[in-house]
């Protein structure tokens, strides 16, 4: 027998109260490589489609970040863009 685990993707307003987090916060995060598409949230097909997160996920980031000095975090950032 198989084991899968099967991820939940949850819109943005309710993940906005599960993750402690503003709208604004997340997409900060998004914008700064903190949280990757596919991994950390999904757009949808369209422009103003709603975004959904995987809030466990983001909440194994916010974790990691948090152990992160400042200066290793934007390095890192920087590592994924290049």
């Amino acid at each position: 027998m198989q084991l899968t685990t099967s991820r939940v993707w949850t819109p943005t307003p309710l993940a906005v109260q599960l993750l402690g987090r503003s709208r604004q916060s997340l997409m900060r995060l998004v914008e700064q490589g903190h949280l990757s598409a596919g991994k950390h949230y999904v757009r949808g097909p369209h422009k103003n489609s709603t975004i959904t997160w995987d809030v466990a996920a983001c909440t194994q980031r916010f974790a990691e970040l948090a152990r992160m000095p400042a200066s290793v975090a934007k390095k890192e950032v920087q590592r994924r863009v290049d």
